[in-house]
């Protein structure tokens, strides 16, 4: 063979491309992909946050104290609306959480008799005294032992309690009355004299109930309380309706003690 064919020869072996293949294996591939899918799956996990536990209350009760006085009948009453209230628990185990609800209180104060022993003949009398709070406000919702009944104290098991603070210097600066009494200046007028009062009798006061607050037993499911015995000081009455709703159920912490304020 001469030198020139062999000069070309390895001029083309030189010249010619290598090309290099690389196939991935299909184990590489499969550990790509789960690795991708558990970075997805722990991001989903880290950014899911387990909701607060809520409570909805929607309630009213009516604590009402009477006598006789003066010859004659006396009555404090007052009213408490609680709507759309909304508190949040701080955490899975709370047994007390504060929020705020729209709040109405009303007072009213009423004395009425025939027997004003110091005006004979012209013995009547008659006041009327009224009060009334409106207010988005702070609320409590709170696990208790117990609910106070006529100036005595009960245990029970799964209680659960509202409160509101009273505003009783706010209902006191807005108190109005309203009455009149009959006198003579002397005994030989045909007909009474009518005198206006504009003053509540001494001791009426918003803050007859000592406490603004309202218990009820939660259900069998954990997630709701009806509120039907109100916090009443002897000698009181009342009434209630209304209700606790919780955005899930609170069994294991309605056994627990609390206090309602």
């Amino acid at each position: 063979m001469s030198r020139r064919f062999l000069a070309l020869s390895c001029s083309v072996i030189l010249a010619a491309p290598v090309a290099l293949v690389v196939t991935p294996t299909a184990s590489g591939s499969g550990a790509t992909l789960s690795q991708a899918q558990n970075t997805t799956l722990m991001a989903k996990k880290k950014g899911k946050k387990k909701g607060k536990t809520t409570a909805t209350v929607n309630a009213e009760w009516t604590v009402t104290e009477s006598g006789e006085v003066q010859g004659g009948t006396e009555t404090q009453e007052i009213t408490i609306s609680v709507t759309d209230g909304k508190v949040k628990f701080a955490d899975d185990n709370a047994t007390r959480a504060t929020g705020q609800a729209d709040v109405k209180i009303t007072y009213r104060g009423h004395f009425y008799t025939e027997n004003r022993s110091w005006a004979i003949g012209c013995e009547t009398e008659e006041r009327t005294t009224t009060a009334t709070y409106v207010d988005r406000t702070w609320i409590d919702v709170v696990a208790t032992d117990s609910w106070t009944k006529d100036g005595k104290s009960e245990k029970i098991a799964n209680g659960w309690a509202v409160s509101v603070d009273r505003p009783v210097e706010e209902l006191m600066r807005s108190m109005v009355t309203t009455g009149f009494y009959l006198e003579w200046e002397s005994n030989l007028q045909a007909e009474c004299n009518t005198v206006p009062i504009s003053d509540p009798l001494g001791w009426w006061a918003p803050s007859f109930v000592t406490s603004y607050a309202v218990v009820g037993k939660l259900n069998g499911g954990g997630k709701g309380v009806m509120l039907i015995r109100p916090f009443t000081n002897r000698d009181q009455t009342a009434t209630a309706t209304g209700k606790i709703e919780f955005s899930e159920s609170v069994e294991k912490r309605g056994t627990k003690s609390g206090g309602a304020r």
